[in-house]
């Protein structure tokens, strides 16, 4: 359980510093509950990002997720199940 942890931790880490970079904000500055919309993240950030997640953790990921998942925190928690169940 506890390793599961550390992995929901270090995905919900890269996702905020990639919306960060993408938004133009200080990754320390975003609550991870905010929508995506909120934190000013469009489509085409959102891509980008989404792009990046795939390449880290080897999986592909369909931009309508950004719906299903639409904060850093649900998206994490879908992620981070994607991977435990491989």
């Amino acid at each position: 359980m506890n390793e599961d942890n550390n992995q929901l931790a270090e995905i919900v880490h890269y996702f905020t510093e990639k919306v960060a970079e993408e938004t133009g904000n200080q990754s320390n500055e975003i609550d991870i509950e905010d929508s995506f919309h909120e934190l000013g993240l469009d489509s085409i950030n959102a891509v980008f990002v989404l792009e990046k997640i795939e390449l880290k953790y080897s999986i592909p990921l369909s931009p309508l997720l950004f719906w299903d998942y639409p904060t850093i925190k649900s998206f994490s928690i879908y992620i981070n199940t994607l991977l435990k169940n491989g």
